[in-house]
């Protein structure tokens, strides 16, 4: 695909089918703006060699360019074309997905010391414009995994095309904000995950609109929103009972207490488990944000709570896990079957030497391993059809197998032949696979087109 009208695609990572058949993406890990100021920082390299790869000129780069939602749209002559939703706000995009209403969007943020954002738009079926916000965790639990209510904040409003004009003026993070190395009247400190460290700043004058799109994260955290989670991932929907899930491939470092009393905000003080949680949040209509203005969407989010957790192991058994393989450990792709009503959930672990893809059936509450991935692989691509010709698939993916074998401690088997192996069957770091379960009737409809519950109603008449 040819990315060169939106600048290039920066780390896309977990994506989304729309409601309207369009692909979602994400682009991950966005590069830090004010780190770029110094040039002779890694992130000031990594862009500037991204610009000299992409445009063959290093003097093109600008790290605002990248961390939005890409759409791609295929038409019927299957020619692809691709805008950016500058105005979903910067982050570390991990995947986006829309609600029912086709204007209401949930996104993960991947990274240490993240946010959870929110965006409506104006219209259905548009993300070109439309109000971004960002959640206040206020906790109210520990129990299996932890909870908390949500506070939605207001960021603001914008246009694509409003926040793609602020970024071609060439704006700079100076030009957003004042810094101060150490506390000051007037600024505020905040802590977030593309700096990783306490920094205090202080908005210029008519720069709300810039900070709100360009720089998310930091601007939520100055207006009070958390930006404590860790290895935000995977979100999906279960559409019936409204409900969103989303995976927390990882609960420590900033969604831990702070002993040291360092840290400028403490909202979430939840127990760690490295193996992670997968939360579930209610959607309500009818809720207000901060400022209390009712929010003009039926599916937001009041509150969190854990749903599945993970179990850390004191010392790695002798296949090298260092999770409970019985449980799930680090959950990152997500996907929904409502025919099948189960929650399906891959694994990004290194706490598993084999990663699974997990099946949980939300109203049985039974959990059952239903796939492996190569030693060392991750879990992807996971995505539930419940109805394709008159079948069924439960499609995932793998890549980087073997990674981190070596180093693992395992004894149950000769590692030295389990990573030979791995290199010569599968490829070292080198690949990935592509597949998929088959052989699943539909469980919508069957092959003479009547849908499965009329068949039913139909037999118990008889």
């Amino acid at each position: 695909m040819d990315f060169s009208a939106v600048n290039g695609l920066w780390i896309p990572c977990n994506g989304s089918v729309s409601p309207w058949n369009t692909h979602l993406g994400s682009e991950e890990y966005e590069p830090d703006a004010r780190q770029f100021a110094d040039p002779t920082s890694k992130t000031r390299s990594q862009v500037e060699t991204f610009a000299q790869s992409y445009f063959g000129d290093k003097t093109k780069a600008n790290p605002y360019f990248y961390g939005y939602t890409p759409e791609i749209t295929v038409d019927k002559n299957g020619e692809a074309s691709v805008e950016k939703h500058y105005s979903t706000g910067r982050f570390s995009h991990e995947l986006a997905k829309v609600m029912p209403d086709n204007k209401t969007v949930f996104y993960g943020d991947d990274g240490s010391n993240t946010g959870m954002f929110m965006y409506v738009a104006d219209k259905a079926k548009d993300l070109s414009a439309g109000t971004l916000y960002a959640a206040k965790f206020k906790q109210t639990g520990t129990k299996n995994g932890g909870s908390g209510d949500l506070e939605w904040i207001n960021l603001g409003h914008s246009t694509d095309e409003e926040v793609k004009n602020i970024i071609d003026s060439g704006i700079a993070f100076s030009d957003i904000f004042e810094t101060s190395d150490v506390p000051k009247e007037d600024f505020t400190a905040i802590k977030q995950y593309s700096y990783g460290k306490t920094e205090y700043l202080k908005l210029k004058p008519g720069k709300e609109k810039a900070a709100a799109f360009l720089e998310t994260r930091r601007y939520a955290a100055m207006l009070g929103a958390t930006t404590e989670f860790n290895k935000m991932e995977g979100v999906t929907l279960n559409e019936k009972d409204k409900k969103v899930y989303m995976a927390i491939a990882d609960q420590s470092k900033g969604m831990e207490k702070d002993l040291t009393g360092k840290d400028p905000a403490d909202h979430i003080q939840l127990p760690k488990i490295s193996t992670g949680v997968t939360y579930q949040l209610d959607l309500q209509g009818g809720q207000k944000d901060s400022e209390g203005k009712v929010i003009d969407s039926s599916y937001v989010a009041p509150a969190m709570q854990g749903l599945l957790i993970g179990e850390d192991l004191p010392k790695a058994d002798a296949y090298g896990n260092t999770a409970n393989v019985d449980k799930i450990a680090s959950p990152d792709n997500l996907s929904y079957s409502e025919a099948m009503r189960t929650l399906f959930i891959g694994e990004d672990s290194g706490a598993h030497t084999n990663n699974f893809v997990w099946a949980y059936n939300v109203d049985t509450k039974k959990l059952e391993r239903i796939l492996s991935v190569p030693a060392g692989a991750e879990a992807t691509g996971l995505f539930a059809a419940d109805d394709r010709n008159g079948f069924s698939y439960i499609f995932s993916n793998f890549q980087h197998p073997g990674d981190e074998v070596a180093s693992k401690s395992i004894t149950a088997v000769n590692k030295e032949e389990l990573v030979k192996a791995i290199d010569e069957q599968i490829g070292i770091n080198q690949t990935g696979g592509i597949g998929y379960i088959s052989g699943i009737p539909s469980l919508t409809k069957y092959n003479n087109g009547k849908y499965q519950k009329d068949l039913e109603i139909e037999n118990k008449g008889k």
